[in-house]
């Protein structure tokens, strides 16, 4: 029911149903001298005013400044023209040059004990109401309340004593036991004194009600406590080793790694001042590998981050093995750097890739885990000394390179219905003026925040190379928001997630698309899909025109083909006819001369076997010769006897002799098998001679068949019994009888009969 007003030069006024008059604040003075240009109302009962020279002041419903932003804390200028708060509490300020964002109810902010230094961040405690901050340049004190005026000086003190590296705070009955470069110290009634000067004190264990073991860099020292104040007792035997990062478990071992070495178990006897019993552990005994393996404590229990996930110790069989739980939780291949458990046994973590919280909620019987992602801190926590300090839900610390950074669990966190992912723009990558979408539908001259089917753009077949950027309504952190994105008609499931904010497709078929992206904010809030839908038209030569006209060429090339190939089945055939005929005139050729040659072959065969009968036949007619001289030199012989004979009886058994050798019945017998014979060889030569000449008489044939025989005239004159001059007048009677010319050789015609 009441209305602010605020005045450029005299602060804010209100006014009500009952009063009005001036609303007064605790720094109305600033609020005059800085002069309010612009103001709004914000969430939380909170109003945010834009001053011309001292930047934006926010003021909480107990009228008090609780923001102060300016040129120190980050804006580009202090002149603020207006302010404006979006549905998710952020302010966005119209400055005098530029437009500014900031989220007063951000999860994150920054601690920097002293602005100037901005010294890296290593240990936190809150100690009897006080904030204490360990950081490279010393120990730092607050105030420990829910309320910090920013225009009040800064709240923090150094402590005394402690210019130098802080590594670590650890409160142990109501004294806070420091670890510093320099050694020990302890902090009690806001005094400090030096317990140890061994130099390097990492961290602090409680063995037992008296006794404490603090970690230093070059092994343990041993504090008892005397007369309600710890003291230094001794630096124990055993160990040599930097003892950065140790923790005590139920069974009352104390646990300690180097991560360059392996992992030590120190084993007290019942008087921790004597000598300790120290077993070292390393690959051989299980852990994935020497290097980088660190101990911490859950559930009281001892558990080993290693390069490959997180490993238990058992206790029987003395090996390290994988954490199960852990496994399914992280990986068996991300290498855990720190592990801290907080009050309601969840376990933070920092990881080689991230930093993230596995809230555990208790079902009974069961334990659910969800794991919950930090991207705002990557790379932002000291490498190798990564720290983390859940004081409650509301407070949690981590150290940072430059200070301290807080988070706040409760803080407003952006909701599922207002974070939202829009594509900006689309173009064809390569073509001038290719600018396909510019981030809003426009139909009729209207905007309309969805595509129609009547606003799905087709693209022309050489705008197939598009380029889709893309954004999401985060304002927080940019780097932060996450994308993926799929391309239904091309890819088959969505993208993996990235920061890049645009996508590439090159070559895209002619078809029907639709793009789709999703955003993913540093809450893991996904955002529901925005699509674009858009069809590229085929090529002129992929048009159902030219479809229909290849198909006719198509059709026209199989008809043509078919014809083609039966002009060239037709003419190999007749190539294959006209081959094989000359193939088989070639093999007639080759029979006929086959069978010339087996001709020639039988006629050699019988020319072989006519010059053997001729042979054997003039063998015989040498014989019947030679017979017929010796008949005839015996005949002589007996002419000769007989003559000279004076015995009558003798002369009568001479002349019967002779008269045996005229008898002529045998040489007939020897003339007929001869004549037989000798048609044998020359094939019928007496008979065909008989059927041509019937007038020769058989002296005429014998003459005959021995000219053929080309037997010599004196041969000839012994076979006949006749002289030689007989033999000569007969060849003579013979030519008459064939009516020979003079020219002709009688013995070349008896060939040729």
């Amino acid at each position: 029911d009441t209305i602010l007003i605020a005045t450029l030069k005299n602060g804010i006024f209100y006014k009500n149903n009952k009063a009005f008059g001036v609303w007064k604040t605790s720094n109305d003075q600033l609020l005059k001298e800085k002069r309010i240009y612009t103001s709004c109302g914000l969430s939380g009962n909170q109003i945010a005013l834009g001053t011309s020279s001292d930047g934006l002041i926010i003021i909480d419903q107990n009228h008090r400044i609780c923001r102060h932003l300016s040129k120190k804390t980050g804006l580009q200028n202090n002149n603020i023209l207006c302010t404006f708060q979006d549905k998710n509490s952020n302010i966005w300020l119209g400055l005098d040059n530029g437009i500014d964002f900031t989220m007063p109810n951000s999860s994150f902010s920054t601690i920097l004990p002293e602005k100037d230094i901005q010294g890296t961040g290593y240990s936190v405690c809150i100690f009897k109401d006080k904030l204490y901050l360990g950081a490279s340049d010393g120990l730092y004190e607050a105030p420990w309340q829910s309320f910090y005026d920013p225009n009040k000086s800064n709240y923090f003190r150094k402590i005394k004593s402690t210019d130098g590296q802080v590594w670590g705070l650890k409160e142990i009955d109501d004294n806070l036991l420091i670890g510093h470069h320099e050694g020990t110290f302890n902090l009690r009634n806001g005094q400090t004194t030096l317990l140890s000067s061994e130099p390097g004190a990492w961290t602090f264990i409680k063995v037992n009600s008296d006794t404490v073991v603090g970690g230093t860099y070059n092994g343990l020292i041993l504090y008892t406590k005397s007369g309600g104040e710890w003291k230094f007792k001794k630096k124990l035997k055993g160990l040599n080793e930097s003892c950065r990062v140790m923790v005590k478990d139920i069974d009352g071992y104390l646990w300690i790694s180097h991560p360059y070495r392996g992992i030590y178990r120190i084993n007290f006897s019942k008087d921790p001042a004597k000598e300790i019993d120290v077993k070292f552990y390393d690959s051989k005994n299980g852990l994935p590998s020497n290097l980088n393996n660190y101990v911490f404590q859950i559930s009281g229990r001892a558990v080993f981050a290693t390069e490959k996930g997180i490993f238990r110790f058992d206790n029987k069989l003395e090996i390290f093995k994988p954490d199960l739980d852990f496994k399914k939780q992280i990986g068996a291949s991300e290498r855990i750097k720190y592990l801290k458990e907080d009050s309601k046994g969840n376990i933070w973590y920092v990881s080689q890739s991230e930093v993230g919280l596995l809230l555990v909620n208790d079902l009974g019987l069961r334990k659910e885990t969800k794991k919950k992602v930090f991207r705002e801190l990557d790379n932002k926590l000291v490498g190798g000394f990564e720290f983390v300090y859940p004081v409650d839900e509301n407070n949690i610390f981590f150290g940072s390179e430059q200070g301290f950074i807080h988070y706040n669990g409760s803080s407003s966190k952006s909701k599922e219905s207002t974070f939202q992912v829009i594509i900006s723009q689309i173009y064809a990558s390569g073509e001038r003026d290719s600018l396909i979408f510019g981030g809003f539908f426009v139909d009729k001259n209207k905007i309309c925040e969805e595509q129609s089917n009547l606003l799905t753009p087709s693209l022309k077949s050489n705008l197939n190379n598009l380029n889709f950027n893309f954004a999401a309504t985060d304002f927080q952190d940019p780097t932060l928001i996450e994308f993926r994105t799929m391309l239904l008609g091309s890819d088959s499931k969505w993208s993996e997630w990235s920061t890049e904010s645009n996508k590439n497709f090159s070559n895209l078929r002619p078809g029907a698309y639709t793009f789709q992206v999703q955003a993913r904010n540093s809450d893991n809030i996904i955002s529901k899909v925005a699509t674009y839908s858009f069809r590229i038209i085929p090529p002129w030569y992929l048009s159902k025109t030219a479809i229909f006209l290849y198909l006719i060429l198509l059709l026209a090339g199989i008809g043509g083909f078919h014809v083609y190939q039966k002009q060239k089945f037709r003419h190999e055939k007749e190539i294959l006819q006209a081959s094989h005929a000359e193939k088989e005139a070639q093999h007639l050729k080759q029979v006929e001369i086959t069978k010339a040659a087996l001709a020639q072959t039988q006629n050699d065969k019988l020319a072989a076997e006519i010059s053997f009968k001729n042979k054997e036949l003039a063998s015989s007619t040498l014989h019947l010769v030679q017979k017929g001289e010796i008949l005839l030199t015996i005949k002589n012989a007996l002419n000769n006897m007989l003559e000279k004979s004076v015995n009558a009886e003798v002369k009568k058994e001479i002349q019967q002799l002779i008269n045996l050798l005229n008898f002529d019945v045998n040489l007939d017998e020897d003339w007929e098998q001869f004549a037989f014979h000798f048609d044998q060889v020359h094939v019928d030569f007496l008979k065909r001679l008989r059927e041509k000449f019937p007038q020769l008489s058989a002296n005429d044939e014998k003459l005959c068949a021995y000219l053929r025989l080309n037997l010599s005239t004196k041969e000839t004159a012994q076979l006949l019994n006749i002289s030689v001059r007989g033999v000569e007048v007969s060849r003579y009677r013979l030519r008459k009888k064939l009516k020979l010319p003079n020219d002709v050789h009688l013995a070349e015609f008896m060939i040729h009969v």
